[in-house]
């Protein structure tokens, strides 16, 4: 025999009221996690998409015409070191150098396309289109010796008919990237 069970009166229209709230609260909570979730895939999906165009612009760079570009910049550096160490305890004969090399080398065109190239870089992380922790890690170190090496050129430059924002991108670039902590500095004293 079966028992039958009894439920005091009210207690069926309880338990239901019951259970239909608890549908509600579950709904909610599945709705907020769900938005929340939905929001973090976005925002991952955008940063991926970040990540990728910063890869891209690398990849341009290390492709021609990027490499024809920066090889012939380095071919003229190179060809002009000792002209370059010569003047380099004088600001005037280095800038004079710097132009000479710049000339001579026919490298002027270069110079302008790969310091364009760095303003869309910097253009590209500025307006979050690219990642700008993997952009400046990826160009720092390019950036950097170029901008060393033609700072004299870059301020002629500016203060003749290309205008302040020559070599902008390239400064900005070489300036924002904080350098690595010294392992000497950063360790405890003895």
């Amino acid at each position: 025999m079966a028992k039958k069970i009894t439920l005091k009166p009210g207690w069926g229209k309880r338990g239901y009221e019951f259970l239909v709230n608890a549908a509600k609260i579950a709904g909610v909570l599945s709705l907020i996690y769900g938005v929340g979730f939905g929001v973090f895939q976005y925002f991952e999906t955008k940063k991926e998409k970040r990540v990728e165009q910063s890869l891209a612009l690398f990849k341009q760079f290390n492709n021609p015409p990027f490499t024809d570009y920066r090889r012939s910049i380095n071919t003229a550096v190179i060809g002009n070191s000792a002209l370059i160490y010569e003047a380099a305890s004088d600001e005037k004969k280095l800038t004079e150098a710097i132009d000479t090399m710049v000339r001579k080398g026919g490298i002027a065109t270069d110079l302008i396309l790969v310091m364009d190239f760095f303003d869309g870089v910097v253009y590209c992380a500025a307006k979050n289109i690219c990642d700008a922790d993997i952009s400046y890690d990826l160009f720092y170190s390019r950036a950097k010796e170029l901008y060393v090496s033609f700072y004299q050129y870059i301020e002629a430059q500016r203060n003749s008919f290309a205008g302040n924002d020559f070599g902008a991108g390239l400064e900005t670039l070489v300036k924002l990237k904080k350098p690595p902590v010294s392992r000497v500095a950063a360790a405890p004293p003895p």
